[in-house]
């Protein structure tokens, strides 16, 4: 969809934390993802306003994968409440929040 290694070198994202990543980066980024996940695939992400998160959405819209995109910030049992009615295959959550899913395997960390 996007033709990411245009312009590699780049600065592609740049978040609030100071995080920044290229076009190479990102498209190596968004290849790990896809590697590891499969097309066609529903994933929750449980986003926010970071590098990762957008690095994620770009990952999954050029490879096929289902994202459904959700705030971080939802209250836990909301969130847990969506993922048992939808049945993800993945969750791709920032880092920080990985100890709250222990029953999901971590396929990959970006």
């Amino acid at each position: 969809m996007w033709d990411l290694s245009r312009y590699a070198d780049n600065t592609a994202l740049l978040d609030d934390a100071g995080v920044s990543v290229t076009y190479a980066g990102l498209a190596q980024t968004c290849e790990r993802l896809a590697e590891a996940i499969g097309d066609r695939t529903l994933v929750i992400q449980l986003c926010r306003n970071t590098v990762g998160s957008v690095a994620g959405y770009t990952a999954f819209i050029e490879h096929r994968i289902v994202p459904m995109l959700l705030s971080a910030q939802l209250t836990e049992a909301m969130r847990n409440e969506l993922i048992g009615l939808y049945g993800p295959s993945f969750l791709y959550l920032p880092e920080d929040m990985r100890d709250e899913y222990p029953e999901w395997i971590e396929l990959c960390r970006i």
